[in-house]
């Protein structure tokens, strides 16, 4: 009676219960290990207790281990089945040489389209100024909203008055563009015109040294010719071929202007610079008001954009009670030197990136759309491979390789596409977009191009591999085309998300279109077409005689109003909607009339008899100038 009713340790008896499972082979166990503790445990129930837990034990071990065994046999190693998925997702798009086309086709295009548009954002606003912790770089911009004027240079006598009182730069620099001619230096080089700057403390500030030679030092600043000139790289292997002899050589024959220094290769401050000489700050001979200068700054470590910002804003406060003939109203912006560099860009740059990730969804959609349609060719395929064991996860994962492996094709030819566009796009922008000649397929695109690719592969095959793999498509099989109300449906949806997102990009188009249509029809008050341009420079002992550059022009324009073809010809200072011009000090005042304190401010242009006649100016009243206006002649015939 008592060995019939004393019973195992429970909890013994229940991890057998959750290791060996009912059936024959459990029950069989379970019932040996009761009759052989039912005799054990007469002679001692501590001995039987103990054999009990043992046995126990040992049977779990054994069993979970030919478990594992079983397991693993069953189980394919994760290599050798990504394996086995690509070779079979590349034989069945192989098999549809027609689909696999149009995909390739449709992905190439989007890929390409972003990876060229990437690019030009990595190059124009990702990647740093080429100068050491150019984060810390600011421009300088004068502004006065009283007058209406939104951005001006700076004037000598106030840069230097930062430049004293200023505690949170470590740093300032000054500098004014020019151009100039250089003359042939040997018989397969001609002469030709280069940009440069009059600049103080400029490499100081950016921390650029030459990579040739030295930096300006005291003894290269002071007033007329300067004695010292740095060239950039370009110009140095241009014209004298890399020659290290190039320092101590004149810039012209008797010149007194000599080759200091090389700077390293890419440098050009501010853009396309290739001529850099000591400039002199003479605030005694240089009016408040004559803001003619550019500045750029370097902040102290820890300052912020803000706190300089408000140091300035207090600097020229007590400016503007110092001298209110020159200063009142003018202020300083601190604007980083990316911003500056950057401007309008930042926000094309933006809509274009938009623009191709909308036709990249487009593409998506398109290609889903392909895919679910292109799925119902491969139902009995899928369902066979259902019937024989294959899990809903291992027919997603099939179709998803299949996706990436077209994905990742379509991603190579997106590369070829992408440099190709993006060739396009710095042919186009010119330099309307600043930086944008650097940019290239780098590793960072190359890695954003990779990453697009897999996204572009995961997001339009989701949906067919979620379709494909549902549970129930045997039984759909067998009810007929029950399930294509699901299917259309599905492909409906897509369709629409196509619809509205090439809606979007229509609509983008067409006021694009309209908008540069406007632009063609502004009235630039001239008439431009067959109007032929070109600049000329005067330089040279030989034009420095008083009159020579009047002659000069005077004969130009004979010559070529002489050639063949040419209807009139004349000179101007600056072209039109070029910029440029001169300013009349502060103003004019208008005799016996109100006027504001500073007077009226007029801009002049300098330009010779038949101007207004060669750019088509009409003009309201009054008559053009001819011969006879000079400067010798009398007050009422000017």
């Amino acid at each position: 009676m008592t060995t019939s009713t004393a019973m195992p340790p429970r909890l013994a008896r229940w991890l057998l219960d959750r290791i060996v499972p009912r059936g024959p082979e459990g029950d069989t166990i379970r019932g040996d290990l009761l009759e052989e503790y039912a005799a054990r445990r007469p002679r001692s129930s501590a001995a039987a207790w103990c054999w009990y837990w043992l046995a126990t034990l040992s049977i779990l071990v054994r069993y979970r281990r030919r478990q594992s065994r079983s397991v693993d046999r069953s189980r394919q190693p994760l290599l050798a089945a990504v394996t086995q998925d690509v070779r079979y997702g590349a034989r069945t798009l192989i098999k549809a040489p027609a689909f696999t086309a149009v995909v390739l086709i449709t992905l190439g295009l989007g890929i390409g389209a972003n990876t060229a548009i990437f690019s030009a954002l990595n190059a124009v606003l990702l990647q740093p100024l080429p100068y050491p912790d150019a984060h810390r770089l600011v421009r300088l911009i004068s502004d006065n909203p009283t007058m209406g004027i939104n951005s001006s240079n700076v004037s000598a006598a106030d840069f230097l008055d930062w430049q004293r009182d200023t505690r949170a730069f470590e740093s300032l620099a000054a500098f004014s563009t020019f151009s100039t001619s250089v003359g042939a230096t040997a018989a397969q080089s001609g002469a030709e015109r280069i940009a440069g700057v009059f600049e103080t403390n400029l490499f100081t500030v950016l921390k650029v040294a030459p990579a040739i030679g030295r930096d300006f030092n005291g003894g290269d600043v002071h007033p007329g010719l300067a004695s010292a000139a740095i060239v950039s790289d370009g110009f140095w292997q241009r014209r004298f071929g890399g020659d290290p002899a190039i320092l101590g050589k004149t810039l012209r024959p008797g010149s007194p202007t000599a080759f200091v220094g090389v700077m390293p290769r890419g440098f050009a401050f501010p853009d396309d610079v290739e001529l850099w000489i000591p400039g002199v700050l003479n605030p005694a001979s240089d009016p408040r008001d004559n803001r003619d200068l550019e500045a750029v700054g370097r902040l102290r470590a820890g300052v912020s954009v803000r706190q300089a910002q408000a140091e300035l804003d207090a600097i020229s406060q007590r400016l503007d009670t110092a001298f209110p003939a020159s200063n009142r109203g003018w202020r300083v912006r601190v604007v980083p030197l990316t911003d500056y560099i950057v401007g309008d860009a930042r926000r094309t740059l933006l809509l274009l990136v938009g623009a191709v990730a909308l036709v990249m969804l487009v593409a998506c959609a398109n290609v889903a759309n392909l895919f679910l349609a292109h799925a119902a060719g491969r139902q009995r395929e899928i369902a066979v491979r259902a019937a024989i064991g294959a899990a809903r996860g291992r027919i997603a994962r099939q179709v998803l390789t299949e996706s990436l492996l077209l994905s990742l094709a379509a991603g190579g030819i997106g590369i070829l596409v992408g440099r190709a566009a993006l060739r396009l796009l710095i042919a186009i922008a010119g330099s309307g977009i600043p930086r944008l000649e650097h940019a290239t397929l780098d590793r960072t695109v190359l890695l954003f191009t990779l990453a697009v690719s897999i996204g572009t592969g995961l997001l339009f095959g989701l949906l067919p591999a979620l379709h494909l793999s549902r549970a129930g498509l045997l039984q759909m099989l067998r009810e007929g085309s029950r399930g294509a109300g699901t299917r259309s449906r599905t492909r409906q949806a897509l369709v629409v998300a196509e619809v509205a997102i090439a809606l979007v990009l229509l609509v983008s188009a067409g006021l694009l279109a309209r908008s540069f249509q406007g632009l063609q029809r502004v009235d630039v008050g001239f008439d431009p077409h067959q109007l032929l341009t070109m600049r000329v420079t005067l330089g040279g002992a030989k034009y420095r005689q008083r009159g020579a550059d009047v002659r000069y022009f005077q004969q130009a324009i004979e010559r070529v109003t002489a050639l063949p073809g040419v209807r009139s010809a004349a000179a101007v200072l600056s072209l039109p909607v070029g910029g440029g011009g001169f300013y009349l000090g502060r103003g004019f005042i208008r005799p016996g009339l109100s006027h504001p304190v500073e007077g009226y401010s007029a801009g002049f242009q300098i330009v010779t008899p038949g101007y207004f006649k060669t750019l088509g100016m009409p003009m309201l009243a009054g008559r053009d100038f001819d011969a006879g206006h000079t400067t010798d002649s009398p007050r009422g015939r000017r």
